[in-house]
C-alpha cells in the first residue's frame, strides 16, 4: 500500500512539473517562406498572470543559412479573427534585450538572437484578444527571406478568469 501512495505522489509531481514547464510555451503561430533560412519562435518571458497589464515575450530568431545576415524586424497589431470574443488594440515594442528599441538584427550564419517584445492591454476592464504579428525580413540576400509569428493574448477583462 506504501508503494501505492509513493507512485501516485511521484505521479502528480511530475505532472505538476509538465504543467508548469509547458505553460511557457508559444501562444500564437508562426510561418516563414520555404527554404527555412530564418526562423523565429517566442515564449512569454515571465509567469505573470494574464490579468497583467504589460507582458515580455521573448523571440529567437535563428539564422539557417549559411551566411551572416541581417534582418529587419517589424511588427502590427492584427484583428485575431476569433469571433466569440472580440479583438481590442494592444501597444507593443520590439526591444534588444537591454530595452532598446530594434528593427535590425545582424546574425551570423546559423546562430539564434533572441529580442523582446513588450506588449500592453489598452482597455483592461474589457474581456478581449489582443494580436500581435511579428515578421523578420532579411535586408541583406537577395533572395526574400522571411519568418513570421503570432503572438495572441486574452484580457480578461471584469471577466471572472481572473
Amino acid at each position: 500500500m506504501k508503494n501505492y501512495y509513493t507512485t501516485a505522489l511521484l505521479f502528480v509531481a511530475v505532472l505538476m512539473f509538465q504543467v508548469n514547464a509547458l505553460a511557457q510555451k508559444e501562444h500564437g503561430s508562426k510561418a516563414s517562406d520555404n527554404s527555412k533560412t530564418v526562423e523565429l519562435s517566442f515564449y512569454k518571458g515571465t509567469d505573470d498572470p494574464i490579468t497583467a497589464e504589460t507582458l515580455d515575450y521573448f523571440v529567437e530568431l535563428k539564422n539557417n543559412s549559411g551566411r551572416p545576415q541581417v534582418f529587419k524586424i517589424e511588427g502590427e497589431p492584427i484583428s485575431c479573427d476569433d469571433a466569440s470574443i472580440e479583438s481590442s488594440d494592444v501597444k507593443f515594442e520590439i526591444l534588444d534585450k537591454n530595452g532598446a528599441q530594434l528593427k535590425l538584427i545582424k546574425a551570423s550564419e546559423n546562430q539564434t538572437v533572441q529580442f523582446i517584445v513588450r506588449t500592453t492591454k489598452l482597455e483592461m476592464n474589457k474581456t478581449s484578444w489582443s494580436c500581435v504579428q511579428i515578421l523578420a525580413k532579411s535586408d541583406s540576400s537577395s533572395k526574400q527571406s522571411f519568418a513570421s509569428i503570432l503572438i495572441k493574448q486574452l484580457n480578461p477583462g471584469a471577466s471572472n478568469f481572473k
